[in-house]
């Protein structure tokens, strides 16, 4: 039954949002956290950390929030997409830098999600559970957003999080994807 609730959960809270956006241009982004954007925990190479959730306006679509959720079927803290913010009452702010300018204005052409297909790391086994999703836009970049905790050296040690992860570029994602040993789930 786990694994029917967990591929369930996947193709409602990250597939169907994510498929509706697909050959639509991103338009807009907010960053959701504690503090303002003088704050953002960065390593100004490629990767942002916020505490809440991502907003991603594209084209004549409703705005998807990426963040960390908890739903039956999955452990505490997975990665959820939703057309419906997940805060209230918390600093939001568009980082501006170079990162994102490669990326507004450009059509999302697909995505892959990664996480575990079966996590038996846990007392209950949790099934196609995500935690890293990726857009790849049409000029070649990326954009990985993750669920791990906040780590000041940048390195992910846990799957999960409540925290949101940021990336930008292949060799950050593939070295977040290694480290955890993170499957691709679609």
């Amino acid at each position: 039954m786990n694994d029917l609730v967990g591929l369930s959960n996947l193709r409602r809270y990250i597939l169907d949002p994510m498929s509706r956006c697909i050959g639509k241009t991103l338009e807009n982004y907010c960053y959701y956290d504690v503090l303002e954007e003088e704050f953002v925990t960065t390593n100004n190479n490629g990767i942002d950390i916020t505490a809440f959730q991502l907003e991603l306006r594209f084209e004549n679509a409703e705005p998807v929030f990426v963040s960390w959720e908890n739903l039956e079927g999955w452990l505490q803290y997975s990665l959820c997409v939703s057309e419906k913010s997940f805060c209230n009452d918390v600093q939001k702010f568009v980082k501006r830098d170079e990162n994102w300018k490669r990326l507004v204005g450009r059509r999302l052409k697909s995505f892959e999600v990664y996480g575990f297909i079966k996590n038996k790391s846990y007392p209950t086994t949790y099934y196609h559970e995500p935690h890293l999703l990726i857009l790849k836009f049409d000029n070649d970049q990326v954009l990985g957003i993750g669920n791990f905790y906040m780590e000041e050296d940048f390195v992910p040690k846990f799957s999960f999080g409540d925290d949101i992860w940021i990336i930008f570029g292949w060799t950050s994602l593939k070295f977040c994807i290694d480290k955890l040993a993170l499957e691709r789930l679609n």
